[in-house]
C-alpha cells in the first residue's frame, strides 16, 4: 500500500473538517442550541411526568363507575343544595386565584 492509498483510507475513515461540522450543526439542531439546557429541560419535564405517574388517578374511577351505574339505573339522586353549595365554592376559588401565577390572591 502506498502513501496515497493510506490517505485514501484515512479519507473515508475519519471525517474531514467540513463533515465534523455539519454533524455537530445537525446534533445542536436536533437538541436546540444550547444541548445542555435541553437535557436539564427534558430532565424536569420527565420528573414532572414521573411525578404525575406516582399520584395517580385525579379522581376515583371506582366512584365514578358507581355514579355511572346509579344514574344508568335511574337511582342517582341529585341534592341540589350540596351541587349549589360546591359551585359556589369553585366560584370563590377561581375568583381569588391570580391564573397568570396561579397563586391565591389575599383579599
Amino acid at each position: 500500500m502506498n502513501i496515497m492509498e493510506i490517505k485514501d483510507t484515512l479519507k473515508t475513515i475519519v471525517p474531514a473538517d467540513s463533515e465534523k461540522l455539519a454533524l455537530k450543526t445537525n446534533i445542536l439542531t436536533h437538541l436546540g442550541k444550547n444541548p445542555a439546557a435541553t437535557i436539564i429541560s427534558k430532565s424536569v419535564e420527565l420528573k414532572a411526568i414521573e411525578t404525575l405517574v406516582s399520584i395517580g388517578s385525579p379522581f376515583d374511577i371506582a366512584k365514578v363507575a358507581a355514579i355511572k351505574l346509579s344514574v344508568d339505573a335511574g337511582d342517582y339522586k341529585i341534592n341540589p343544595g350540596d351541587a349549589a353549595d360546591g359551585l359556589i365554592l369553585s366560584v370563590q376559588d377561581f375568583l381569588t386565584t391570580d391564573l397568570a401565577s396561579n397563586n391565591k390572591v389575599v383579599t
